[in-house]
């Protein structure tokens, strides 16, 4: 059996190789439980950390069982996050979410729009649109689905050096205006800058690694710390499979799966990675 490790990263600075530094950012309420009273609240800006530039009575909220409610005509909602943009080669922003609509029982084409912004001062009306995304709804009316996206942002972007915003909308045609609903859940985010990294990084890198990779039928995870959760997607954002270990080292069969690139997101006590693989011609463990 060949195993694929990374080369340790202080070998890499060592000869002045490219490397990446992948970590998870922080999302303030990411999971809308805070205030952590079972109320309702009728906007969004009643709550920690989420704002909207619509103050309008339940055009967005959170539901006393705390999950946030949009309505198509309510706008956007926005999380602004305690994180710099990088000035690097390049940085990746891996963002996933948990959707549904649940109102009006036709169907007709609704989507999730997610965004990120950057932010240059503290006006939260001057932010601007580095990139978005259209999420297609396809499940049925209530059902959940898990949706993630990778945002690219390369060397010379006006963004280097800005805060970086989230922002979310629900998008339906306009058969019943204002009232056409969907919920949204579980915000998580991951980077990964690619770029010289300096000795004061090295402890920074969290020890993950996946092999073999090219992969036939079965990859490895392996982390220096327990492994809490496993997801894998596809390039279109659909959650495929996913685990939830607890240890240093799992599999995942993707013998069922189409030749292609995929996702690992790998989840320990202590970060989160995001792997890519690809199915093809590797080799069996």
């Amino acid at each position: 059996m060949i195993r694929i490790f990374t080369f340790s990263i202080a070998l890499l600075v060592a000869f002045g190789v490219k490397a990446q530094d992948v970590d998870s950012i922080y999302i303030e309420n990411w999971d809308f439980s805070l205030p952590d009273d079972s109320t309702k609240y009728w906007n969004i800006n009643e709550i920690p950390a989420w704002h909207s530039e619509n103050f309008t009575y339940n055009a967005h909220g959170r539901e006393s069982n705390y999950i946030c409610y949009l309505q198509n005509s309510g706008g956007s909602i926005f999380n602004v996050l305690d994180e710099i943009i990088p000035a690097a080669e390049k940085v990746e922003y891996s963002v996933s979410f948990r959707g549904r609509w649940i109102w009006p029982a036709a169907f007709d084409n609704y989507q999730f729009v997610l965004k990120l912004c950057y932010l240059e001062g503290t006006d939260t009306l001057g932010r601007t649109t580095i990139d978005e995304v259209y999420f297609d709804i396809i499940t049925p009316r209530d059902d959940w689905t898990d949706y993630m996206n990778e945002f690219i942002i390369s060397s010379g972007s006006p963004a280097a050096g800005k805060k970086l915003v989230l922002e979310v909308s629900f998008w339906a045609p306009d058969i019943y205006p204002n009232e056409i609903w969907g919920d949204v859940d579980d915000f998580k985010m991951a980077r990964t800058v690619t770029g010289e990294i300096s000795s004061s990084q090295i402890h920074d890198i969290p020890h993950t690694s996946v092999y073999p990779n090219p992969v036939k039928d079965i990859v490895m995870a392996e982390s220096a710390e327990p492994i809490t959760a496993v997801s894998l997607y596809n390039t279109c954002g659909q959650l495929l499979k996913s685990y939830t270990p607890y240890s240093c080292k799992t599999n995942i069969n993707t013998s069922d799966l189409d030749d292609g690139l995929y996702l690992i997101h790998i989840e320990t006590t202590k970060s989160h990675t995001v792997h890519k693989i690809v199915k093809g011609s590797g080799r069996n463990n």
